[in-house]
């Protein structure tokens, strides 16, 4: 049997797995919350679109199985092969969970924003270039873990052509972010029928749109800045774990938006995406709330835009406003 190699004295080993320990603890800890997300969006609006649902449960899926990927790597460095070089050391399955999945997750969720900006806007060009940019960005992922495959080792990520498909992909994933922030807020700005309500729903939307858009292309500039700066180390890691996990509790935090915790003080929400009204948590669809401004969608066909009708508490109809 081969002596299991140690780790030397003096070797830097803190600055090597401190980062893989800590990218494991967060992506653990925004997995948690997205689970209690899905359970939210589960018990509140049972009545939306399928294809609504099967982003929710889809990117859920996808993000469960990374954890498991994730945990599985860490499992192999600090406790199968603890105090063992070669293991800690290892790519392992990071290859694939990190920058593929990172990479597939970032374009769903773009994606996403791509189309509600094209509901927003009636504009397919800006919705298509989100689309294409976040596309490179994914293909730019797909290689950095192809790179790192080969790497074999984490000594050896920081190659010549794994930096430039890691700039890529982090590159155009942040351009994709500011994008969608930027434009979102300009068609939100834009729109103003002149009732309170309505102002208030907007607002919420664009200071939400900003919040998630910065946030993420904030951790892909993140990525990049330590991948450059801290060549040899895996600093670089612990951000790039977490950019699935804010990706996938991005969009659910704007399904979410629609209910609030029954007892919570008044508060406007927006739903410009589906045809439910907003709920209680715990409350099916079809419940009344006369605390909760409930906004209706009807599409009408491509080019009608959306009828969103607002009753507050036991008043009649506020008039309409296009989203």
């Amino acid at each position: 049997m081969d002596p299991v190699p140690a780790v030397p004295p003096g070797f830097p080993i803190v600055q090597l797995s401190g980062p893989l320990l800590l990218a494991n603890l967060f992506h653990w800890g925004l997995f948690g919350v997205l689970s209690v997300q899905v359970y939210m969006y589960y018990q509140a609006f049972p009545k939306d679109p399928l294809s609504t649902k099967s982003l929710v449960y889809g990117v859920y899926i996808i993000l469960l199985v990374e954890t498991v990927l994730l945990t599985h790597d860490a499992f192999a460095r600090f406790g199968y092969g603890f105090s063992n070089l070669v293991a800690l050391i290892s790519t392992d399955l990071g290859w694939l969970d990190v920058p593929i999945m990172s990479g597939l997750i970032s374009f769903i969720g773009q994606s996403f924003y791509a189309y509600r900006l094209h509901v927003i806007s009636k504009s397919r060009w800006i919705p298509l270039l989100i689309v294409v940019m976040s596309l490179t960005s994914t293909i730019g992922a797909i290689f950095t873990g192809i790179f790192t495959l080969q790497a074999i080792n984490l000594a050896h990520v920081n190659g010549r052509k794994n930096s430039v498909a890691a700039g890529v992909w982090c590159g155009a994933s942040a351009s994709s972010d500011i994008i969608i922030a930027v434009c979102m807020t300009y068609f939100l700005s834009k729109m103003d029928t002149g009732y309170r309500q309505t102002r208030v729903l907007i607002s919420k939307i664009t200071r939400l749109t900003i919040e998630t858009g910065s946030l993420t292309a904030l951790v892909a500039v993140i990525v990049l800045v330590l991948l450059f700066g801290f060549p040899g180390r895996t600093y670089y890691g612990t951000a790039a774990a977490v950019m699935p996990g804010l990706y996938s509790n991005c969009i659910l935090v704007v399904l979410n938006v629609r209910c609030r915790i029954e007892g919570s003080r008044p508060t406007y929400f927006s739903s410009a995406d589906h045809a439910s009204g907003f709920l209680r948590f715990g409350e099916r669809a079809g419940a009344n709330d006369s605390h909760v401004v409930a906004i209706h969608r009807e599409v009408l066909s491509e080019r009608d835009s959306e009828n969103v009708e607002m009753k507050g508490m036991g008043t009649s109809s506020l008039g309409s406003t296009r989203f």
